[in-house]
């Protein structure tokens, strides 16, 4: 008898090369199940990064809202994670490159989109656009670092905190920021302006105005922002 009469055979294939293996007939299912499965995964991945390379070149598009709306999108790949690490680099590459986009609305959604890759995010950049010419960009660039919860960001947040000429928009994102990823730091400060506004007011009530102002009396700038992309 055929010592392999209880077997049966498999061809696999890897790339460009052909392999037989033989097998117990009872794994045969099993087998079969798990070549499926990571065939399912590599198309899977092959879509995303054909997406990937699609959005890539929006990113290049004339309209301003098609390269935002490339950047959300891949902001929203990011976040799933549902591909490889050499798909995800170039997913981050193609944002970091939007992120210095000469619209403002665009850097904005590429900032956002490169907090999305969590872990993997690349803070540093996020950091640099606390800088941004527009205020728009920077308070974006403060609210991303809230939800990365990256704690070597509190310097440079603080640092917004105390600048007089920063947008009281920036400021206000800052602080919430601050909440999210260090509320022991932010409370100190809190404490310490307050004894500094106690002191002022001793002597001149009318330095008695608080140094956050809500962000309500700037609805407008957001109301005409939003209008602008809803586009």
């Amino acid at each position: 008898m055929d010592d392999h009469s209880n077997q049966q055979r498999l061809i696999t294939s890897t790339g460009a090369s052909v392999r037989e293996v033989s097998a117990p007939a009872t794994l045969i299912p099993s087998v079969l199940k798990r070549l499926r499965a990571g065939q399912t995964i590599l198309q899977q991945e092959e879509s995303m990064v054909t997406q990937i390379e699609q959005c890539s070149t929006a990113l290049h598009n004339p309209d301003w809202h098609e390269r935002a709306t490339a950047a959300r999108t891949l902001g929203e790949m990011g976040k799933s994670g549902a591909f490889s690490e050499s798909g995800e680099q170039m997913l981050i590459e193609a944002l970091l490159a939007t992120s210095h986009d000469e619209d403002e609305s665009v850097r904005a959604a590429a900032v956002q989109a490169l907090g999305m890759a969590g872990e993997h995010a690349p803070v540093g950049r996020v950091v640099e656009a606390l800088h941004d010419p527009a205020w728009h960009v920077r308070e974006v660039a403060a609210l991303t670092l809230g939800i990365l919860a990256e704690r070597t960001a509190v310097e440079p947040l603080v640092a917004i905190l105390h600048d007089e000429n920063e947008d009281p928009c920036v400021r206000e994102a800052a602080k919430i920021a601050l909440r999210q990823i260090h509320p022991e730091v932010l409370s100190s400060l809190t404490s310490q302006e307050a004894g500094a506004v106690h002191l002022q007011t001793q002597h001149s009530p009318e330095a008695a105005a608080p140094l956050y102002q809500p962000a309500t009396p700037f609805a407008a700038r957001f109301t005409a922002l939003a209008g602008r992309w809803s586009g």
